[in-house]
């Protein structure tokens, strides 16, 4: 074929076609596994890797990964190079390429780090053969294995150490293990000798050894690469079978397990849980663990492995799980705490220049995958204290930028006041972008019969996969619900604030963390920035105990705006009638009579000599009074009887009136865009003036 007939092949591929024919085989594939029926699995994986459109499907996504080119420094940018590449994509007489490894300073923590790249070719076989291996491993996998497995996350994982912990009769004790460098000693005889793939590829990509500074260096038959879209398939594999072999080893070969609780297995990556009746038992299963990982050349962490007293406590995937009578809790361990705002004090501090804009948007990303992350915990305190350390840096950051003006107005220029009384770092020309604060966060229970009524399916099987797809679908293709979404923010993403193009994946996260996800609380995003919501970051110990000419943490406590109102009346919290103003302020009410002991009982105490006189329950000059306990709260003195001793009041009508409705918001549809702003702003102006609490 000439090259013009190579490039009108390529862009003739009906794209929905050919994933449509590759989900067929991989329904068909999954159900040969299930049903071990390793000569028909054999047979589709042939047929998959020799179709010419898959070939193309799997050519494609490595090209629009736009990834760093290999030893061979080929990339695919144009439509012919990408059709030649997949009719050459063959595994006969395939010899993979050496990974050039780079190393590279950190921008985060200046450290140096290492990444392992493979060339465009050998990155396309390996997603290729993923095709073909994936469906295999997903029917093999136990069934509360998590991680790098299709709509499972680490939120089903913690929902699944609940639900195994929860309950009366649930195990006292848990296994906490970590296999030892799993990615860098598992061996490639037993890779190449179980895997259920083509043997010579698996080799090939197994042992190309790396590159680095012109020199070649083997990979010793151990390890897998890192940079590999078959290496979360490879691991998943090496470790799935880890759950029939606890039980084996712990109740025999009987199949009806009695006790399914002692032994269970909860597993992401090489991450491992393992819940038990008796501590005795805890150990039994370490040595069990010992030799199932002995045959694949993989070893426990000894630091990282132990018998924990689930009331004492445990961690597993930076969270901390403790049984508290009768009742699980947990909440973020401080290390992730601590690692967490050390990052948040390097973004802010000592991070390069950046202008006041970019800083909030970085830190609200940052805050807000944090947020998410552990919004299933009890997190409220972890937030709170973020919330601390997130104000105390922005002011350090602010003192430092400004060193000779003092800092109330350093404090007034960067902070304002929000309608329910609380400061927030905002751009002084928009106050509508600030940083926000994660003790806002609504904190949501696990969803345990959501995860529990999926864990069995497969998103290979056809009714599963349509329905997720569908779904799936409709937020890529920007139609049903997710369309109004989409107009609301005029295509752009709500995480970095530039524009998503209709061909790019997306995703769609809760704009607002203090509501419940729904129409009018989702934002759409582009997928990239989903993955790197937060990033763990390893910095150095900051020390906080340095000599400061200010504390910190009072002017934190002590931010307030400049502009004083002169009508503003400012009141003790220990004002002897402050309770009597607290009264007034839940009224609702017209009119109020009371009497002297009606007040006294309020107050909670006798009332002086001198309320017998007209002048006690009047103004006496700038002399804060009783009567600044109703006035405060829009109420006037309308009769004073001191005889009967008891005091009529009522509402000042004077600063409020009716408002009028147009008639073209109660006649007419209007756009999706205008509800979602009058919502919102009738909720600030109900709270800003209390409304809720005053109507009569």
């Amino acid at each position: 074929m000439t090259d013009e007939e190579l490039i009108k092949q390529w862009k003739r591929i009906d794209w929905d076609a050919v994933e449509e024919n590759l989900r067929k085989y991989q329904c068909e594939m999954t159900i040969a596994a299930y049903m071990y029926d390793n000569v028909k699995v054999r047979s589709l994986q042939k047929r998959i890797v020799k179709d010419l459109g898959i070939r193309c499907l799997a050519v494609k996504r490595v090209a629009e990964s736009k990834a760093g080119a290999g030893v061979d420094h080929v990339k695919w940018t144009k439509p012919l190079e990408m059709m030649k590449a997949a009719m050459a994509l063959n595994d006969k007489n395939y010899r993979a390429k050496p990974m050039r490894i780079i190393k590279f300073r950190s921008k985060n923590t200046n450290k140096f780090r290492t990444s392992h790249i493979l060339t465009y070719f050998d990155r396309a076989m390996s997603v290729l053969h993923g095709f073909t291996l994936l469906p295999v491993t997903e029917a093999l996998a136990d069934e509360n294995s998590f991680a790098f497995r299709p709509d499972r996350s680490t939120q089903d994982v913690h929902a699944c150490i609940l639900s195994a912990l929860r309950g009366i009769d649930a195990p006292l004790y848990v296994v906490c293990a970590d296999v030892k460098a799993f990615y860098a000693t598992v061996r490639h005889s037993w890779l190449v000798e179980h895997v259920p793939m083509d043997k010579n590829v698996l080799s090939e990509l197994l042992n190309s050894g790396i590159v680095f500074s012109g020199e070649l260096f083997p990979s010793d038959d151990l390890g897998i690469s890192e940079g590999s879209n078959l290496s979360p398939y490879l691991g998943n594999f090496c470790l799935d079978g880890l759950q029939s072999y606890i039980y084996q080893g712990l109740h025999g070969n009987d199949k009806k397990i009695r006790d399914r609780a002692d032994g269970r297995m909860i597993r992401f990556a090489d991450d491992i849980l393992v819940t038990v009746r008796e501590q005795k038992t805890g150990y039994r299963v370490i040595e069990i663990l010992k030799e199932f990982l002995e045959a694949r050349g993989l070893k426990l962490s000894p630091d990282k492995t132990r018998v924990a007293l689930v009331a004492d406590g445990f961690t597993f995937l930076s969270r901390t799980y403790v049984r508290r009578n009768d009742f699980i809790y947990s909440y973020p361990t401080d290390e992730a705490v601590e690692k967490f705002i050390s990052d948040i004090r390097s973004t802010i501090i000592d991070s390069p220049v950046m202008s006041q804009r970019q800083l909030i948007l970085l830190l609200n990303q940052k805050l807000q995958g944090w947020a998410n992350y552990y919004r299933g915990t009890d997190a409220l305190l972890s937030f709170k204290k973020i919330d601390t350390a997130v104000q105390t840096a922005l002011l350090e950051k602010s003192i430092s930028l400004h060193p000779k003006l003092p800092i109330e107005k350093i404090k007034h220029k960067y902070w304002y006041e929000e309608h329910d009384g609380r400061y927030s770092y905002a751009l002084p020309d928009d106050k509508s972008i600030k940083v926000i604060h994660i003790s806002d966060t609504l904190l949501l229970s696990p969803k345990l019969m959501s995860f529990d009524s999926r864990q069995h399916m497969n998103p290979f099987i056809k009714k599963y996969f349509e329905q997720h797809k569908a779904h799936d679908k409709e937020i890529q293709n920007v139609t049903g619900k997710y369309k109004s979404i989409w107009k609301r923010q005029n295509g752009i993403c709500h995480y970095c604030g530039r524009h998503i193009l209709m061909d790019q994946q997306k995703s769609v996260v809760p704009y607002d963390l203090k509501r419940k996800p729904s129409k009018y609380n989702l934002a759409y995003i582009h997928q990239v920035c989903e993955r790197n919501e937060y990033t763990d970051i390893v910095v150095d110990d900051v020390d906080d105990g340095f000599v400061r000419k200010y504390n910190v943490l009072d002017c934190l406590e002590n931010i307030v705006n400049e502009e004083k109102d002169e009508n503003v009346t400012v009141f003790n919290i220990n004002w002897k009638y402050r309770q009597l103003k607290d009264f007034f302020e839940k009224s609702t009410k017209s009119s109020i009579t009371l009497t002297f002991k009606e007040i006294e009982k309020i107050i909670e105490s006798t009332l002086p000599q001198s309320s017998s006189t007209k002048r006690f329950w009047y103004r006496n000059g700038k002399k804060i009074c009783i009567c600044h306990a109703w006035e405060s709260e829009g109420y006037k003195t309308k009769k004073l009887n001191l005889e009967n001793k008891k005091i009529t009041l009522c509402r000042v009508d004077d600063d409020v009136g009716s408002l009028e409705i147009p008639q073209e918001l109660l006649n007419k549809k209007i756009p999706i865009n205008a509800i979602w702003e009058l919502e919102n702003h009738f909720t600030y102006i109900i709270k800003k003036y209390g409304l809720d609490s005053k109507l009569d």
